[in-house]
């Protein structure tokens, strides 16, 4: 079964014919998805930094500039702003950190991997969580798509698919967008269609 990541998948149902076109042939071609650059990205190191924070359970100021460290000059003093307050007031939410897996879900054909950023123990519920950077809970086309793909992949497991607020921060749990759903099925289907009629191994 042909394998994509949510991230790659996301990327693929917001954009155009034509371009989905060229990236089901190059990963035909190439054997594999194209790559991404994360290292050059600066919300992926932010992301990589509070999963180094949160794994080791060190929120102290000596962590934060270890971290900070890793940041182009230019955004350091960004993200040192960023991190401080996140280190300052995460142990206030009372949420355990536990450990989360790596997801798939099978969408007309393809598999689908998906994984949360964390997964915490709040009180009696257990949350596999996405980071969110913006000022207010409101959530991106995109980022629904995630967590309707992390959704589905944690089914009847007993854990609830939510986002961290990282500015703040906070927790909570989005309502469920039928019309997000909807649209990752139909764009699954119009992937694997893509991916056979362009001679992709199955």
């Amino acid at each position: 079964m042909p394998r994509i990541s949510a991230g790659t998948f996301v990327t693929f149902a917001k954009a155009s014919a034509r371009t989905k076109q060229r990236l089901v042939a190059r990963a035909i071609a190439d054997g594999k998805w194209p790559g991404y650059r994360a290292p050059d990205d600066y919300w992926v190191r932010m992301r990589n930094a509070l999963k180094r924070m949160l794994k080791s359970g060190d929120c102290s100021a000596r962590a934060v500039t270890r971290e900070v460290a890793d940041f182009p000059p230019s955004r350091r003093a960004d993200a040192a702003s960023m991190l401080t307050a996140f280190a300052a007031t995460w142990p206030t939410l009372g949420a355990e950190v536990i450990e989360g897996h790596r997801l798939t879900i099978e969408l007309s054909g393809f598999a689908i991997t998906s994984l949360p950023h964390a997964t915490v123990r709040l009180g009696k519920r257990r949350l596999a969580l996405r980071f969110s950077y913006g000022h207010t809970t409101l959530v991106s086309s995109d980022e629904q798509l995630h967590l309707e793909l992390l959704r589905l992949a944690l089914g009847k497991s007993g854990v609830i698919p939510g986002v961290l607020q990282v500015r703040g921060p906070s927790i909570y749990v989005p309502r469920r967008k039928p019309a997000a759903v909807a649209m990752l099925h139909a764009e699954a289907r119009f992937l694997i269609n893509l991916w056979k009629a362009n001679g992709g191994p199955l």
